[in-house]
């Protein structure tokens, strides 16, 4: 097997990752740097691989996007002690290419193609659910980052068909 998608802890402690298996699946783990050894956080049959992108503040989450057989996308929260997950989006065979969690771990980013010719950033509360489109559907809005404190998130923005004039944009102040 190997290792993909590698994300390290808050605390520097453990790196969450995906292994491909010797069932030709990806499950998840997370290796420990003080015991120098490796468990199986999360495997289901009905999911291909599952994705890290971060970890909640107090490092007991892992943010993830579970790709599954019947090739839906869910964006999770999967508990590291439990490994049970939830969900808190339910997408069809679009995926995000990548997720952006908020410092205080209450928001997740991600851009979201809304048709073949336009992609949405889209902001989640991790409490309620609710989903705020950050910005108009453009030709590729996408890779959203916040700011160290967390009061501004940033995405890349093509507004046009010159993928020169990509730049980093100014996307959304929240509460």
């Amino acid at each position: 097997g190997w290792a993909e998608f590698p994300v390290p802890s808050p605390d520097g402690r453990q790196i969450a990752y995906a292994w491909f298996n010797e069932r030709a699946q990806r499950d998840l783990r997370v290796y420990s740097l003080a015991t120098s050894s490796a468990r199986v956080v999360y495997a289901r049959d009905e999911v291909e691989y599952p994705q890290p992108f971060g970890w909640t503040p107090d490092g007991s989450h892992i943010l993830v996007i579970l790709a599954r057989t019947d090739r839906a996308n869910h964006i999770a929260l999967v508990d590291v002690g439990t490994g049970s997950a939830r969900v808190l989006k339910t997408m069809d065979w679009r995926s995000p290419q990548k997720l952006a969690l908020s410092p205080d771990g209450r928001y997740v980013a991600y851009g979201f193609h809304m048709s073949q010719k336009s992609t949405a950033v889209v902001l989640c509360s991790i409490e309620s659910g609710e989903r705020w489109q950050v910005a108009e559907p453009v030709l590729q809005d996408e890779s959203p980052a916040f700011d160290p404190d967390g009061k501004y998130l940033y995405f890349l923005s093509a507004s046009g068909f010159d993928p020169v004039r990509d730049v980093l944009d100014f996307a959304y102040g929240f509460p």
